[in-house]
C-alpha cells in the first residue's frame, strides 16, 4: 500500500479533528469493520482516513482488511467519488463544483445524468452546482482545444492503444474529455467502446448482478424517481459497497418499495353493501424480509399493511363465520385482524403443501386456515365436518387449494358467501378484490 501523500484517488476533504477522533475511537474498539478498497498498485480508492487512523493507533498496515479492485484508473477515480458521496456527511454540492471545475468539458459535452451516475449524486445536485458556477462566471471558458482538435487527439491515441478503455483514453489525452464522449466517437469510428457501469462492478459475479447493480445505482441518482424509492436505492448502494447485501437482493428490495408505493396510490374497489354469513379471506400480508427472494411476495401481487387490513369495514352479518388464511410468521397479526373485524377465534386447519419451502427457523411447508365466528352461527353439521389437515400440493404463488371452497360450501350450503381479496370469480360466491378479471 502506497503512502498517504501519494494517493491519486483522494478526492474528498479531510475529516475535521472531532470527526477523525470519533473514527479512530471506533477503530480502536472494533477494528476496521469494512475493508478498504485499493487498486492493483496499492493506491487507496476508499478508506484513506481508516488507514490513517489505523497507523496512528500504532497498528500494522499489512493487517488492514482490504479488497483489491482491478479496473482502469478513471473508473477507480469515479468510484472514490461514488462511495464517499453516498456515505459521508459532506457538502455534496461543493464537492460536485470542484469536480465540474476540474472536468469542464463534461459540462459542455455530457448530460447531467451521465455526470451524476459517474460520481454518485442526484442529477439535481449536479444541476445546482453547475448553475452556481455559471452564475459566478467560472464555467465561461471550457478549455483551449476545439472539438475537432480533441477528436484528433483521441483518434491518434486510440490508434496507438487500440485495446485501452474509454476511461483510460479520457485520462491519457492532453485535453479534458469525458469517457462517454470517447465512447460515442469510437462508435462512429467503428471502434469498440466500453459500457456504462454502475460503479458496483467489483461486487458483481454475473451479468444479471451487473444489470441489477446498474438499475439500483440509476434509481439512486435519478431525480425523476420518487424520493422514498431514491432514498431506498441509495441505502442499497451503500449496503452493496459495505458487503451487507448483493446486487440482486438490493434490486429486489427497491422493487418491493416501488410496489408498495404503487399499492398506496391505488384505490381499492368498494366493498359490497350486502351482509354475508360466510366470509372467506386470504389477506395480502406485507412482509418485511423474505429468505427466498425469487418467491418475494410483492413480486407476485400487491400487499397491504396490517392497519389497512384491520381497517376494512367487512360486510359480515350479525351471525357469521370467517375462514381466513395466514402463514406462521403472520399468526399474531391474523388474530389482530380477527378482533378488528368483530370475530372471535374458534379453531383452525392446516394446509400441508407437500413441498418444502424456505424460512429462517423452519423451512415452511404449511399455512393456517383460521376459523372465527360472530353472533350465534352454528358449526357445520356432523357430516360436513372435514379433517383439520388439508394435504394438497402447492401450486402457483399464493393460490390456495380449491378443495377449501368445496369444504365451506358443504358446511354452509344455503348461506350468502363472500370471498375477500379474490383473484377470480366463482359460481355461488360474491367476490371482492382488485385482481378479479
Amino acid at each position: 500500500m502506497t503512502e498517504d501523500t501519494d494517493q491519486p484517488y483522494q478526492v474528498m476533504p479531510e475529516f475535521d479533528p472531532d470527526e477523525f477522533e470519533r473514527l479512530k475511537k471506533g477503530i480502536k474498539e472494533h477494528g476496521i469493520e469494512y475493508p478498504i478498497i485499493v487498486d492493483t498498485n496499492g493506491n487507496i480508492v476508499d478508506g484513506h482516513h481508516r488507514v490513517k487512523a489505523w497507523k496512528e493507533l500504532g497498528r500494522d498496515p499489512s493487517d488492514i482488511p482490504r479488497r483489491v479492485v482491478d479496473e482502469p484508473d478513471g473508473e477507480q477515480y469515479h468510484r472514490a467519488y461514488r462511495v464517499n458521496l453516498n456515505r459521508r456527511d459532506v457538502d455534496k454540492e461543493e464537492i460536485v463544483k470542484d469536480y465540474l471545475l476540474e472536468h469542464q468539458t463534461r459540462v459542455k459535452e455530457d448530460t447531467l445524468r451521465e455526470i451524476a451516475l459517474d460520481i454518485g449524486v442526484g442529477k439535481s445536485t449536479v444541476n445546482r452546482a453547475k448553475q452556481d458556477l455559471e452564475d459566478d462566471g467560472k464555467l465561461s471558458h471550457l478549455g483551449q482545444f476545439s472539438t475537432e482538435e480533441k477528436k484528433q487527439m483521441v483518434r491518434e491515441y486510440i490508434k496507438s492503444n487500440p485495446d485501452v478503455s474509454n476511461r483510460d483514453v479520457a485520462s491519457a489525452v492532453e485535453c479534458d474529455i469525458a469517457h462517454a464522449t470517447v465512447g460515442n466517437w469510437r462508435n462512429k469510428w467503428d471502434i469498440d467502446t466500453t459500457e456504462q457501469t454502475s460503479g458496483l462492478d467489483t461486487f458483481t459475479n454475473s451479468k444479471d448482478e451487473t444489470d441489477a447493480a446498474l438499475d439500483v445505482a440509476e434509481k439512486a441518482t435519478d431525480d425523476n424517481v420518487d424520493e422514498e424509492i431514491r432514498q431506498t436505492a441509495s441505502e442499497k448502494v451503500n449496503e452493496i459497497t459495505e458487503g451487507k447485501t448483493n446486487p440482486d437482493e438490493a434490486a429486489r428490495d427497491v422493487q418491493r418499495k416501488e410496489t408498495r408505493k404503487e399499492n398506496e396510490q391505488q384505490t381499492p374497489p368498494e366493498l359490497p353493501d350486502d351482509e354475508y354469513a360466510v366470509i372467506y379471506a386470504d389477506p395480502p400480508w406485507q412482509y418485511d424480509h423474505q429468505e427466498a427472494p425469487n418467491r418475494e411476495i410483492e413480486n407476485h401481487y400487491g400487499t397491504m399493511s396490517l392497519s389497512d387490513i384491520c381497517g376494512l369495514d367487512i360486510p359480515a352479518a350479525n351471525d357469521a363465520v370467517l375462514y381466513m388464511w395466514t402463514t406462521a410468521p403472520k399468526l399474531r397479526e391474523a388474530f389482530d385482524v380477527i378482533d378488528s373485524w368483530g370475530f372471535e377465534y374458534v379453531t383452525g386447519a392446516v394446509w400441508d403443501k407437500q413441498k418444502i419451502g424456505m424460512g429462517y427457523w423452519f423451512r415452511g411447508q404449511h399455512e393456517h386456515l383460521l376459523v372465527a365466528k360472530r353472533g350465534g352461527i352454528s358449526p357445520p353439521d356432523t357430516g360436513a365436518r372435514q379433517s383439520s389437515v388439508i394435504s394438497e400440493e402447492r401450486g402457483k404463488h399464493s393460490a390456495k387449494p380449491n378443495h377449501v371452497y368445496d369444504l365451506i360450501e358443504a358446511a354452509f350450503p344455503d348461506r350468502d358467501r363472500l370471498e375477500l381479496f379474490a383473484r377470480e370469480s366463482r359460481e355461488g360466491w360474491d367476490s371482492w378484490g382488485d385482481e378479479i378479471e
